[in-house]
């Protein structure tokens, strides 16, 4: 910078001209927020899109449309043991019914913590109806039992405010019935045993 043909030094150039040097610093500053604030924007919006599109928004399960596109996206990789689980929780209509819509949504929420105690650990669990819950868990049949067996106790011992009795019919199919392959099949039989 000249200016009567004397050299300043950017110290000299800052002390003349503090205004304008902080009115850049300051629309860097300023871009560089903005730039902070898309980046974060996007980032939770992708979050939400997710949380809206594949949980449900009662009791933070998967919802359906999660369950549909995992059951479509599923690659049966040879000796894989996994276990089709369906579920349906009893006595839903009467509690709506004679308790009221708080006692069958307490019902649903509970439900899904049990399972989710019971089952999370070892798959996915979807709420995919009303009263249906299903679980596609990464595990063979002893370890299913048990926490199947888990589940049981878990419905015994829970105490609501409306209602004390929780109880989830369950019907399980195994990897090792899968006869046609088609994992369809499977949650059809899981489906079946649960109303045996």
């Amino acid at each position: 910078y000249l200016e009567n043909e004397s050299v300043y030094t950017v110290r000299e150039f800052i002390k003349r001209h503090q205004a304008l040097v902080f009115y850049i610093c300051a629309i860097l500053f300023t871009v560089v927020l903005i730039a902070v604030e898309i980046f974060i924007s996007k980032n939770q919006k992708e979050k939400l899109y997710f949380k809206f599109a594949y949980k449900d928004s009662l009791t933070g399960a998967f919802n359906r449309r999660a369950y549909e596109e995992d059951m479509m996206a599923f690659e049966n990789p040879k000796n894989q043991k996994y276990v089709c689980v369906s579920m349906d929780l009893n006595g839903l209509k009467k509690v709506n019914d004679d308790l009221g819509h708080l006692a069958g949504d307490e019902l649903i929420k509970n439900a899904y913590i049990l399972i989710a105690e019971a089952f999370g650990k070892h798959g996915k669990i979807y709420r995919t109806g009303g009263d249906e819950y299903s679980a596609f868990l990464k595990t063979d049949e002893e370890t299913f039992g048990n926490a199947k067996l888990k589940l049981d106790e878990l419905c015994k011992a829970w105490k609501g405010t409306y209602s004390n009795d929780l109880c989830v019919s369950v019907g399980a199919a195994f990897s090792a019935e899968a006869e046609t392959g088609v994992l369809m099949d499977l949650w059809k039989l899981a489906d079946k045993r649960m109303y045996d």
